[in-house]
């Protein structure tokens, strides 16, 4: 892929975004407010959880620390973070903040998910999530389904996974020394990029190693937007998605 290839590529993933976004408006207009029903929720122990629900993070975790165990699809318009756990924590009288969330069905909201959990706190999912945009840190998220992502995925931090069992759907990825996919099953450009940082990497192709093994393209600094840099000249991974959320592309041509 040439540089030119890559800044018409992004032409098309932002012409993409804004007919997606267009169409899920078009939608929302013509259908009834969706509301949250009343989820059906318990706190349960790591190994009580580990004897029902597959997912490698509960074997790293004591097995009797709490789990806020969610019983069906978390849906509406709402930003899922630690606060939103610490509000459901409390209004389900579920005691002190429970060490991981499953949620034992799927996520499907008008809004982003973003990990500002502490590296011990974990979401996990069995089925599959739809979301506007997701932030991985030091936490550990584990989809079984798939993943779509209307604007993108950001991780950062070594401490943290994003793991997904179906498709990743989703235009751009943004990844800073995390565990998660680079690549996605429709056209996605991948950076390997994160907050604080003077140079980034463009993925231009993938190399012929392990997952992270990717080509990348020389001075990727130039091939993206003035606005993804903050005061400072290091890059802005919010200010690349304001970009993106706004419907311009944050890509130059060259």
């Amino acid at each position: 892929m040439t540089e030119d290839e890559l800044f018409a590529k992004s032409e098309r993933i932002t012409q993409r975004i804004q007919r997606d976004v267009e169409q899920r408006r078009n939608v929302l207009a013509q259908a009834p407010a969706a509301k949250q029903k009343k989820l059906e929720t318990e706190c349960i122990s790591v190994d009580a959880a580990s004897a029902k629900y597959s997912f490698n993070y509960l074997g790293h975790l004591d097995g009797s620390l709490p789990v806020l165990l969610i019983k069906g699809d978390v849906t509406g318009s709402t930003t899922l973070n630690r606060t939103w756990v610490r509000r459901l924590a409390a209004k389900y009288k579920l005691g002190d903040d429970p060490a991981c969330v499953l949620v034992d069905g799927s996520i499907e909201i008008q809004g982003d998910i973003l990990d500002t959990f502490r590296s011990d706190w974990s979401l996990l999912v069995t089925g599959s999530v739809g979301c506007d945009y997701v932030v991985s840190r030091n936490g550990h998220m584990e989809i079984h389904g798939d993943l779509r992502a209307t604007y993108g995925v950001c991780g950062e931090y070594n401490d943290g996974c994003l793991a997904v069992g179906g498709k990743l759907m989703t235009p751009f990825i943004v990844a800073s020394d995390h565990t998660m996919p680079r690549e996605a099953h429709e056209e996605s450009i991948y950076l390997e990029a994160g907050d604080g940082m003077e140079e980034i990497a463009i993925g231009k192709s993938k190399g012929s190693g392990w997952g992270w093994d990717w080509n990348y393209f020389d001075e990727s600094n130039s091939l993206v937007s003035d606005e993804v840099w903050d005061e400072d000249g290091t890059f802005s991974t919010e200010a690349f998605f304001d970009v993106v959320r706004r419907g311009d592309n944050p890509f130059v041509k060259p």
